[in-house]
């Protein structure tokens, strides 16, 4: 099962702790971020082969935390959405579409 992680978008309604961190990369309180928390949780339901997240607001500080965890083993990709300032979900969905062959599911 490939998981598909729609996380381009700026966070705004998050403003200001979006402002220079994009919102996967959030600390939910436990020293873990949002994303660390969503891919801990997708290993843990045992389904999740790969991991393709569509990345654009303050995309290298997302890519840096990622080689962290493909270094660790984790076979996870990124999808760039150039559009992220002015578009939503449906456009980094569209840019993904061709991640969706065979088993997948999507999450924000």
């Amino acid at each position: 099962m490939k998981l598909i992680i729609l996380a381009a978008g700026k966070g705004e309604r998050l403003m200001p702790l979006t402002r220079n961190t994009p919102k996967p990369l959030l600390d939910m309180g436990n020293g873990y971020t949002l994303l660390e928390e969503q891919l801990r949780a997708a290993q843990a339901a045992g389904v999740v082969d790969e991991t393709v997240l569509v990345v654009g607001y303050l995309a290298a500080q997302v890519e840096a935390k990622l080689e962290f965890h493909r270094e660790a083993g984790l076979c996870v990709r990124t999808v760039y959405n150039p559009f992220y300032e002015v578009s939503n979900n449906l456009m980094s969905l569209w840019l993904a579409r061709h991640e969706m062959t065979a088993d997948f599911m999507i999450t924000n």
